[in-house]
């Protein structure tokens, strides 16, 4: 539930693994102890992706059509995705449940989050389109 509540990277790496950790935990013969560790093993990993950011290739449906370039995931706040040739700049809208054009005046910050991820230049601030915080449902502000 929290890998598909959340923005969608490596979906079929997150679900494997929370599929074999509830498969791990239903196994005879596993006590209590290990079953603790696999749930805590498992939470560290998903917090890990809130603190990280990450580069990747993929494709999108863009129109219809299938079209290849760079996911670039800053923690859990935002996925956005570029073509090599920068005419596609997506962003993705949880709200809406799919990719939402980013405003062309991002590429230049975008190709730095990507360099970052990848190790290719130092940290520093990235200017990047986040959604406003909302008020969780039955909490009260």
């Amino acid at each position: 539930q929290l890998v598909d509540a959340d923005i969608p990277f490596d979906i079929v790496d997150r679900r494997e693994r929370a599929r074999k950790r509830v498969e791990s935990l239903d196994a005879p013969g596993v006590s209590v102890a290990q079953k603790y560790r696999l749930i805590v093993e498992a939470y560290q990993i998903e917090m890990e992706f809130g603190r990280t950011i990450g580069a990747s290739q993929g494709v999108i449906d863009v129109g219809g059509e299938s079209v290849s370039g760079e996911f670039l995931r800053i923690g859990r706040i935002a996925l956005i995705f570029k073509t090599a040739d920068d005419s596609v700049l997506k962003v993705w809208d949880k709200a809406a449940g799919g990719w939402a054009d980013l405003p062309k005046s991002y590429t230049s910050d975008v190709k730095l989050g990507l360099r970052m991820a990848k190790e290719q230049t130092a940290p520093n601030l990235l200017p990047i389109p986040v959604p406003a915080p909302v008020e969780a449902a039955g909490q009260q502000g």
